[in-house]
């Protein structure tokens, strides 16, 4: 893990900006370790990223969510978006054989995604699609599914979505035998200053579903991570 490694001060300042707790133990730094030592002794996993990376640098930066290439500079990481994670980059660096798929339906996002996961050399299948359709279509199970579909605001539509991708991933078993699920913004603070009192943001539902059949929660962050239960 020696990428994140140097990464590790940018994944905490961009969770502690999301999600309004200054708690390094909340970082995605530690729920991203947590899943690349869980994927680490596996050849080749399968990882399916829902809500690809769309900014070419963070929100604080002239030149967030646009399209203009000259905004993306792949060895200045400290513009990049890490109030969003910077996932695909992050793990596709750390796993380079691994089969990486990012899901997203707006054209834009999955162009300058391409972008900057081609610039670093990083193998990644893009797909522009609604994520159900997906979900519902994909022949494929995965090691790792990260859920990070939707805005953060409205808070109702995006939690609604990914209460029918919870239920579309159980109903259709999509994830390989002791595969997680990695829940991105759990924490994030613009929900609950947008009067939401579920303490879940836009995973209100996901979770609640999920924990009632067959998932347990097993690192708690701004991040969540779900693992279902061996029978």
């Amino acid at each position: 893990m020696k990428k994140i490694k140097q990464y590790k001060k940018l994944l905490d300042i961009g969770t502690y900006e999301s999600c309004g707790i200054d708690d390094e133990k909340l970082s995605r730094y530690y729920s991203f370790q947590f899943c690349l030592k869980y994927l680490s002794p596996i050849k080749i996993p399968e990882i399916l990223e829902l809500g690809t990376c769309r900014s070419f640098v963070d929100g604080k930066y002239e030149g967030c969510n646009m399209d203009d290439i000259r905004y993306w500079k792949r060895d200045n990481f400290e513009k990049w978006d890490w109030g969003a994670g910077c996932f695909s980059l992050v793990f596709g660096q750390e796993i380079p054989d691994a089969n990486l798929t990012s899901v997203d339906i707006a054209v834009s996002h999955i162009n300058r995604c391409k972008a900057m996961t081609d610039s670093l050399g990083i193998k990644c299948n893009h797909v522009m699609s609604d994520s159900i359709k997906f979900l519902e279509l994909t022949e494929k199970k995965f090691n790792l599914i990260y859920l990070d579909t939707g805005d953060m605001t409205p808070i109702e539509s995006t939690a609604t979505i990914q209460l029918l991708e919870a239920k579309i991933l159980v109903e259709r078993n999509l994830l390989i035998q002791n595969g997680i699920l990695l829940i991105d913004d759990v924490l994030n603070k613009t929900p609950r200053q947008m009067g939401d009192n579920s303490g879940l943001g836009k995973s209100k539902y996901s979770i609640p579903f999920l924990l009632s059949n067959g998932f347990s929660v097993v690192f708690k962050g701004y991040q969540y991570i779900l693992k279902k239960d061996m029978k």
